[in-house]
C-alpha cells in the first residue's frame, strides 16, 4: 500500500538519496544527461534549491511504501509555462491539467510509477509530462501506461545544454 503526501523539509535527505540514486540509474540505461551527474561545469537537476523552493510552495511530494520514502516527485495542476512551446507534435487541448515533473524512484519498490500516475489523475483528470528522449524507461513506463505522445519542448530554464524532452499526455 503506498501513501502520497506533501513533503517536508525533513524528507530532504532521502529526496536527494532517492535522486542521486535517479541519475546513476540513468547514467547506466544511456541517459547521463537529462539530470547531470556530478562533474565541472554541470548542476544537478533537480537541484536542492529547486527541491526546498517545491516544498515550500507545496508542489513536491513523496511516495511512502511503509513508512519508508519510495518515490518523490513535483506535481501542479493547471497552466505550466513549460509547455507552451510545443513542436513537432501539439496538445489535444489546453483545459484543465495536471503535470507531473521529476519523478523519481528509490528502486527499493515495485509498481511506483503507476501508483504515482493514478495519484496525479485523482487530483485532475488530465495528466501532462515531458522526459529525455534517451529516458527509454520511462517512456516505455508512459506507453505501457496508456500515455500518448504529443510532441517535444526545450527546458532552457532548468536543465544544462541537453534541453529537449519528449511530451507525454493522459486523460483518466
Amino acid at each position: 500500500m503506498f501513501v502520497v503526501r506533501k513533503a517536508l523539509i525533513d524528507d530532504l535527505p532521502v529526496m536527494l538519496e532517492i535522486y542521486a540514486h535517479a541519475r546513476q540509474f540513468m547514467k547506466e540505461q544511456g541517459n547521463e544527461s537529462q539530470w547531470g551527474l556530478p562533474s565541472p561545469g554541470k548542476k544537478l537537476w533537480p537541484s536542492e534549491e529547486a527541491l526546498k523552493a517545491n516544498i515550500v510552495a507545496g508542489t513536491q511530494y513523496v511516495l511512502e511504501s511503509e513508512n519508508d520514502v519510495a518515490a518523490t516527485f513535483c506535481y501542479t495542476r493547471g497552466h505550466d509555462p513549460l509547455y507552451d512551446t510545443i513542436y513537432d507534435g501539439a496538445w489535444p487541448d489546453n483545459n484543465d491539467y495536471g503535470v507531473l515533473h521529476m519523478m523519481a524512484s528509490s528502486g527499493a519498490v515495485r509498481g511506483v510509477g503507476q501508483s504515482v500516475f493514478a495519484w496525479t489523475l485523482e487530483q485532475c483528470p488530465t495528466l501532462r509530462i515531458d522526459t529525455h528522449p534517451n529516458n527509454k524507461p520511462m517512456r516505455t513506463l508512459l506507453e505501457k501506461s496508456g500515455f500518448a505522445y504529443c510532441g517535444k519542448v526545450d527546458m532552457y530554464s532548468v536543465q544544462n545544454d541537453d534541453v529537449t524532452r519528449v511530451c507525454y499526455i493522459k486523460k483518466a
